[in-house]
């Protein structure tokens, strides 16, 4: 989707931390330009997506067109892997914030949780009751005015870098948050699709154009350092982030058998060398496609 509305300008303030957004280290993809912000070290997208426009797109089109890749087993794989990591096992209350279709929610129920979900697209909330027998709220969290404090659990797997509204969603999921109540988040990795976007853009134009599906940008592009400052300005504390588990989807763009493998070694490659890097660093270097970061709710 491209993003569409009015520029960012540089020197306007930063939608996170109402830093100021300057114009060197700025990166360009697809006609979007990505400014960063030397306060929380994000990079915002400008033209600055509208609101309204987010918000159609996730209630209307979104379930149309990635729906499908939603659905597959590699994603349902890392969504099990997600799942195992969660630092908190039930019995309990877990909320998955942009739910989909359900998946998670199911592997969730499966192993014990009591779920609910949130959902804006009324068209995968039916196939989450067709599939699953599962009844998400289809609306966002923002609007789905659940009970404060009632959950162990709040889940949003590549929610955050695309919400209208980061900084609300945030202060919302905190609000439904349990006391000692566990928030999971799972991002792509800034720092590795801007990386990875300056090494394509110098390959030739076929290669480039067929590894440009590898590299994922939305509104919000987060490292490891602006997911941490995000979190405490929420109100959030004993904050942790590392590399997240691969979706099998995300290396799953070669045309034919033989792209396909060396995508499959090339995924394999980068887990090994992801999880060396944090290890070896003490989990400073952070180099997977997606970060998983895990925060409580802390005070009243």
């Amino acid at each position: 989707m491209r993003l569409a509305a009015a520029a960012r300008r540089t020197g306007e303030l930063c939608p996170l931390c109402d830093g100021t957004l300057r114009a060197d280290g700025d990166f360009e993809v697809d006609g979007n330009r990505y400014v960063p912000c030397p306060a929380c070290h994000a990079h915002v997208a400008t033209p600055a997506p509208d609101q309204r426009d987010l918000e159609a797109f996730y209630r209307g089109e979104y379930y149309g067109v990635f729906g499908a890749a939603e659905a597959g087993p590699r994603r349902q794989a890392m969504l099990r892997r997600l799942l195992s990591r969660i630092p908190r096992r039930p019995p309990g209350r877990l909320l998955d914030v942009g739910c989909g279709a359900g998946h998670l929610m199911a592997l969730a129920r499966a192993a014990g949780w009591e779920v609910v979900g949130v959902e804006p697209s009324r068209q995968a909330c039916a196939a989450a009751r067709a599939r699953y027998g599962l009844e998400p709220l289809a609306a966002p969290l923002e609007e789905a005015d659940l009970p404060q404090a009632s959950f162990d659990v709040v889940t949003l797997v590549n929610v955050l870098d695309q919400a209208p509204d980061p900084v609300r969603l945030l202060a919302e999921a905190r609000r439904v948050l349990g006391p000692e109540g566990l928030l999971v988040i799972r991002v792509p990795n800034g720092d590795f699709h801007r990386a990875a976007w300056a090494a394509i853009r110098r390959c030739p134009a076929g290669a480039a154009w067929r590894l440009r599906p590898l590299v994922i940008f939305h509104p919000l592009c987060l490292n490891a350092r602006a997911l941490r400052a995000l979190l405490a300005r929420a109100g959030l504390g004993r904050i942790r982030v590392g590399n997240a588990p691969v979706s099998g989807s995300e290396w799953s763009v070669a045309p034919g058998a033989a792209g396909r493998a060396a995508l499959a070694c090339l995924a394999a490659l980068a887990r090994a060398g992801a999880a060396a890097a944090a290890g070896l660093s003490g989990g400073q270097v952070l180099c997977a496609p997606s970060l998983l970061a895990t925060a409580h709710r802390e005070g009243p």
